[in-house]
């Protein structure tokens, strides 16, 4: 007394290149994308919330051995396009993707199946000086939805180098050469996966 819409549109073989197309999105298989036949199915729908697209591309729950080539063709307007990508939606959260556009379509390499969205970042990552002085530079960077892609540091526009312990969200410098003093003019720079920027300055006499 049940009926289950599975969307299935294909059946994928393994170890050949494949393409499925659809009015929102094409996916491409390689040689090395499956484990075994895959029957792929895909879906669309329209977030009110959330004002996003929500496209399905296969079962989360299903492997993908190596990777995949999906072509997302959004049919609303993305704004800030210098800023969007395409992330995964996971329990209502994001998880950056990433993608290149390609004109009014977006490719990116997918790693696993699941539910995407095409959505722009806007916010530049956050900067917390937590120590600041001759023997220790101690920061907190954090990155709300696309996540941190570069740090450079300087220090008299001569390169520093930054270690951290991402779970905890703390960076700080490493001396040069041991018991060498922090003093100058200090430079720090972080830039997200959507390629805003933050900049951090101060002198350390």
């Amino acid at each position: 007394d049940t009926t289950l819409l599975l969307n299935i549109i294909s059946m994928v073989p393994p170890k050949q290149e494949y393409k499925v197309f659809s009015h929102y999105a094409d996916v491409v298989f390689n040689k090395r994308s499956l484990f075994d036949t895959l029957y792929l199915a895909m879906a669309y729908a329209f977030d009110s919330l959330s004002g996003s697209e929500r496209i399905t591309i296969g079962d989360a729950r299903v492997p993908v051995k190596g990777s995949v080539t999906a072509v997302i063709k959004p049919k609303k307007n993305v704004a800030n396009r210098e800023h969007a990508a395409v992330y995964q939606v996971i329990n209502n959260e994001y998880a950056f993707s990433g993608g290149k556009w390609k004109g009014d379509q977006i490719e990116v390499g997918l790693r696993n199946f699941g539910t995407f969205t095409v959505m722009a970042d806007t916010i530049p990552p956050t900067i917390k000086p937590l120590i600041i002085n001759n023997d220790r530079l101690v920061f907190k960077l954090d990155d709300k939805l696309s996540g941190l892609k570069e740090i450079t540091a300087t220090l008299d526009d001569k390169w520093l180098l930054i270690a951290k312990d991402p779970k905890k969200k703390l960076y700080w410098a490493e001396s040069r050469h041991p018991g060498e003093k922090f003093t100058g003019n200090l430079v720090l720079t972080v830039t997200d996966n959507a390629n805003n920027i933050k900049t951090y300055t101060t002198k350390i006499n």
